[in-house]
């Protein structure tokens, strides 16, 4: 059995666990989650990270072998040097090695650890054994407290830019992720929520929230539309905490589509948070 350790890095957490590559599964009895302070010490966090990691290791007995990791960015991924710095997480690690210093923890040489971005990896996850399985020609989203984006063509995976359109009075990202919904219900009713699922859970209640679902998902049909027309992509599949909300915006992305003729088809990402943790060890 050809078992790789994936690693998910979030904001305050590291999801770890093994990887069966030759029958594309991920070893459900290896995953470990830890809740991580990203403003702890550099050496705190890397100590954590690491001890996910190993732990994910020791459920089955193996010894460290190749380690992937998903990292948000800023970063330098061939090098491992973070330059997160701005985003109230991990500031600590700007300008660190941070390869160097998981494979000094982990006992490892760091030729043994690589990283991707965490988009990338939710990609690759879902072409390795999600929803994208067998496509050529791909996109995926993330919807959450920023808008992530990676592309998969002519047999090519890279990140994409998609938060950074410019659209109306800004970019993507200020539409499409989850402070457009805190903002605009406090300029609505004059409350405040704490997210998108505080909002789903009053679809059927509250008029407001309802018509903030069906202005979202037209507005995310209208910047996948602007962005990937020309792409012509078999499926644009799509994760991240508001995809929970799935029923609450979809119809309305889809019937954007429909009236404008559009063959795009949106799909729910299949593996959930599995995605990056499995894609950050294939691909």
């Amino acid at each position: 059995m050809n078992l790789v350790a994936g690693a998910d890095i979030g904001g305050s957490h590291i999801t770890a666990g093994l990887v069966d590559i030759d029958n594309r599964k991920l070893i459900d009895s290896s995953v470990v989650r830890k809740h991580i302070d990203p403003a702890a010490d550099s050496d705190i966090i890397i100590g954590q990270w690491c001890d996910a990691i190993l732990d994910c290791h020791k459920t089955v007995g193996i010894t460290i072998q190749q380690t992937g990791i998903a990292m948000p960015g800023p970063f330098d991924y061939v090098n491992g040097i973070s330059y997160i710095k701005g985003l109230h997480k991990y500031e600590n690690l700007y300008g660190l090695n941070v390869k160097s210093m998981m494979a000094k923890q982990l006992q490892v040489e760091p030729a043994q650890i690589s990283f991707k971005n965490d988009a990338q990896a939710f990609m690759a996850g879902e072409l390795f054994c999600g929803c994208a399985a067998g496509y050529s020609n791909v996109v995926g989203i993330t919807l959450g407290t920023g808008l992530g984006s990676a592309v998969y063509y002519n047999n090519e995976q890279r990140e994409g830019d998609l938060y950074c359109m410019p659209f109306r009075e800004g970019m993507a990202e200020d539409y499409i992720s989850s402070r457009w919904f805190v903002f605009e219900y406090e300029k609505l009713t004059g409350n405040t929520v704490k997210g998108v699922k505080e909002l789903a859970d009053r679809m059927h209640t509250d008029p407001h929230a309802a018509r903030l679902f069906e202005t979202f998902g037209a507005t995310l049909a209208e910047v996948l539309l602007l962005r990937y027309k020309d792409q012509n992509p078999e499926i644009i599949f799509i994760g991240g905490n508001i995809a929970h909300a799935w029923d609450c915006f979809i119809p309305s992305a889809i019937r954007y589509l429909e009236e404008r003729d559009s063959t795009i088809r949106l799909t729910k990402a299949m593996l959930g948070e599995k995605a990056a943790l499995i894609g950050a060890c294939c691909g």
